[in-house]
């Protein structure tokens, strides 16, 4: 009889770690933003994927031109500190970041940060 509640205390605590594990989940960088910004033709709709093996895609949108990509891209990228590094090519952009539960505020270089919302 004491096996069976030392067994159902294990599986219990098992369940419970598993619980926290996924609502660890939430507080990753990992799945898709997006949002609003704006753009030299105007404003643009964002959205980023960031997947768990490193590798990132990203589409705009403007919206006074809505049947032509603003910009698609895709590439690796890493997590360093406060920093996202992407690489697509042989180019490497560098941008500060900041999570907040469902919120991805990132900051260019030379440009206003914008907030994208967790989809």
């Amino acid at each position: 009889m004491k096996l069976l509640q030392y067994f159902g205390i294990i599986l219990f605590s098992v369940f419970l770690l598993g619980c926290a594990a996924r609502d660890h989940q939430k507080d990753t960088i990992y799945g898709s933003w997006s949002g609003w910004t704006s753009s030299q033709l105007g404003p643009t709709y964002q959205r980023y994927t960031f997947h768990t093996n490193g590798i990132y895609a990203y589409n705009g949108r403007i919206l006074m031109v809505p049947f032509i990509k603003a910009n698609s891209t895709g590439g690796t990228y890493r997590l360093e500190e406060d920093y996202i590094i992407m690489v697509s090519g042989t180019r490497t952009n560098t941008y500060s970041y900041v999570l907040q539960s469902n919120s991805l505020k990132i900051k260019q270089p030379s440009f206003k940060a914008f907030t994208l919302k967790r989809r």
